[in-house]
């Protein structure tokens, strides 16, 4: 766009012969010029701050970033929270991807996720982590606490953990994270990793967990809010 902008006032004065046309053309194309010129720089500018807003910025250990506003608006929890730990060799920026792994880490029923950033040792290997917090536990089977029944797939009101990962998944991608999807639990927390790995796909791309006890329930099938919840 720049270039036409610089080369039509140019070929407007080598096509006209009069000295009154070439002077209005000149007028008109130094105004579109000028505004071409100006939208061009605008666009720069925009190209610019969006690069930098989607960057994946690192952080010092045990200082985590948070994607909380953006992940927990309007989602039936009370406890919601994501952390997002990213060593300085997984930062992307302008013409750089690291591609370090993704790792989960899912506490267990009636823990948080108040201490993976002291020991997740994601630093030291060179792995972005990613802790979210549940409510008390994981919605991995049928609970008494739930507002709905198990069967009520199209729930609103209890938390659809299988979204909820997706969410930051696809809000890391957003951000630059391009590495493979892993996830890590303990108790509950595993319970958690092997749901996601039974609905693994298109939105839930888990390569693999690491779990610590607790397998899914054998029946029922599918229980909970969404379509992700096999």
């Amino acid at each position: 766009v720049l270039c036409i902008a610089l080369i039509v006032p140019r070929y407007c004065h080598s096509i006209t012969t009069s000295n009154n046309l070439s002077s209005n053309c000149s007028n008109t194309f130094t105004k579109e010029h000028k505004t071409m010129t100006m939208m061009l720089l605008t666009n720069l500018l925009f190209i610019a701050i969006l690069s930098h807003a989607t960057a994946l910025d690192s952080n010092v250990p045990e200082k985590p970033q948070s994607l909380t506003d953006i992940i927990c608006a309007g989602r039936p929890r009370t406890e919601c929270e994501v952390e997002l730990d990213v060593p300085e060799a997984c930062a992307t920026g302008v013409g750089e991807d690291p591609h370090c792994p993704i790792v989960f880490f899912f506490h267990g029923s009636g823990g948080n996720n108040d201490g993976f950033a002291k020991k997740s040792g994601v630093h030291t290997a060179n792995m972005i982590g990613v802790y979210p917090n549940g409510e008390g536990g994981w919605n991995t089977g049928p609970k008494s606490e739930n507002n709905c029944k198990w069967s009520d797939f199209s729930c609103p009101s209890d938390p659809d953990e299988s979204d909820f990962i997706a969410s930051i998944i696809e809000e890391i991608r957003v951000l630059g994270g391009t590495g493979n999807i892993y996830a890590y639990g303990t108790s509950n927390g595993a319970a958690l990793a092997h749901r996601l790995a039974s609905n693994g796909g298109t939105r839930l791309p888990i390569k693999g967990i690491i779990v610590g006890v607790t397998q899914l329930l054998a029946s029922p099938e599918r229980s909970g809010p969404g379509s992700l919840n096999y």
